[in-house]
């Protein structure tokens, strides 16, 4: 192991050493947040993917943070994230494979040497987060007035799946945490939260199209025999 290898090994290990006191010190100290104030609203965009039958298809949607659905005034600061998502049912066919901060609203850290990170990234379940470069110092977050982008997340859809596929906040653990800009310890914000749904519906061509494409096969394979014919014709 060379030298600029020793020292991205230990900037990752940094980073999982960050993430890991931030989730926790969010969490314990969340406990003792105020209540009171603005309820920012996480988001889950509804999509739906029309597939051609027997065919395997690909979908992405957006996960969105409002700082306060009641107020559009109200501001928010964040310092940090993170986020565990079930999709129901699962193994039936969509398969989450990849996330990124191309949202198609600015990304709540956007201009910022920074990109959520998955922790898991298992088919019918997301575990990812992010933090602000300086989180848990001094200016430490930013502060959000309007809409923005939490995560994209793009999905595989396999040829035979259809139906109502459901995009949930994960009940089973307390990964899910937005925290303030509170120095030096970060404060849980509480927040709500509006699941999404995947629809796959599936296309069958309709019989006219079936017929014109036949006559089309037809057609082009009358016109090549013809015109192997006229040149045959001409040669002899």
């Amino acid at each position: 192991m060379g030298p600029n290898d020793s020292i991205e090994h230990g900037e990752r290990v940094d980073m999982t050493r960050r993430w890991a006191w931030w989730i926790v010190s969010a969490g314990l100290v969340g406990l003792l947040a105020d209540p009171a104030g603005a309820i920012p609203l996480i988001q889950v965009e509804s999509v739906g993917v029309d597939a051609v039958a027997g065919v395997e298809a690909r979908g992405a949607f957006d996960l969105l943070l409002i700082p306060d659905p009641d107020d559009p005034t109200a501001s928010l600061n964040l310092s940090g994230w993170s986020l565990q998502l079930d999709l129901s049912p699962a193994h039936a066919g969509v398969a989450f494979d990849a996330i990124s901060n191309r949202t198609g609203e600015p990304y709540v850290f956007d201009g910022l040497p920074t990109s959520p990170q998955a922790t898991t990234l298992s088919g019918d379940q997301v575990q990812a987060s992010d933090l602000h470069p300086r989180a848990g110092g001094a200016g430490g977050f930013v502060t959000l007035r309007d809409i923005a982008g939490l995560l994209h997340i793009e999905f595989t859809v396999s040829p035979d799946a259809i139906g109502d596929f459901v995009v949930n906040i994960g009940t089973a653990s307390r990964f899910s945490v937005l925290s303030d800009g509170s120095f030096p310890d970060p404060m849980a914000i509480d927040f709500a939260f509006t699941p999404g749904t995947i629809t796959v519906t599936r296309s069958i061509p309709e019989p006219a199209s079936v017929v014109l494409g036949c006559l089309s096969l037809i057609v082009g394979a009358l016109a090549t025999g013809r015109r192997r014919f006229t040149l045959t014709h001409r040669l002899v």
